[in-house]
């Protein structure tokens, strides 16, 4: 489902009422799938919502270490490649 809204051109880093992105949420439901897609197709790691919280806190606080390492790396790569718009997620063991 993600896919094809980010295909039919949904905005991957809209904000809700409080600040909130896909990404945002996603890692606080602990979905490493739709992270990965998200960040694949520009998601900004470092958004922040209306509490001060980006992504990598909400997962790191929720437990979800797949997903902090991915936004980690994910993080990496773009201190690595500045100028790119977008930052490529790495593919989990299972190809997810």
């Amino acid at each position: 489902m993600v896919q094809r809204l980010l295909k039919e051109g949904a905005r991957v880093n809209q904000v809700d009422a409080d600040h909130g992105t896909a990404l945002i949420v996603a890692c606080q439901n602990g979905h490493l799938a739709i992270v990965q897609a998200l960040l694949r197709s520009g998601a900004q790691v470092d958004k922040v919502n209306a509490h001060g919280t980006n992504a990598l806190i909400i997962a790191a606080r929720e437990g979800h270490a797949d997903i902090v390492r991915a936004l980690h790396q994910a993080l990496k790569q773009a201190r690595a490649t500045p100028s790119q718009a977008n930052v490529e997620a790495p593919q989990s063991p299972s190809g997810e």
